[in-house]
């Protein structure tokens, strides 16, 4: 949800989050998009990445 408030926040268009994008339980399905992330990322307007969450649905922000 964090991603989706920046998102709108900065007035961007498009949101790209890989583990709702990328089947994470498929190998196959994996290994194909996965070869596509250097184009994506690359390509993106700003990288969001919630480094010190403890998972998919911890967020970006935390106390300090």
């Amino acid at each position: 949800r964090d991603a989706i408030d920046i998102t709108r926040h900065l007035g961007l268009n498009y949101l790209w989050i890989d583990s709702l994008c990328i089947l994470q339980c498929c190998e196959e399905d994996w290994r194909h998009e996965s070869a596509a992330m250097t184009e994506v990322y690359g390509n993106a307007h700003i990288n969001i990445a919630a480094t010190s969450a403890e998972d998919g649905r911890s967020g970006c922000f935390t106390n300090r």
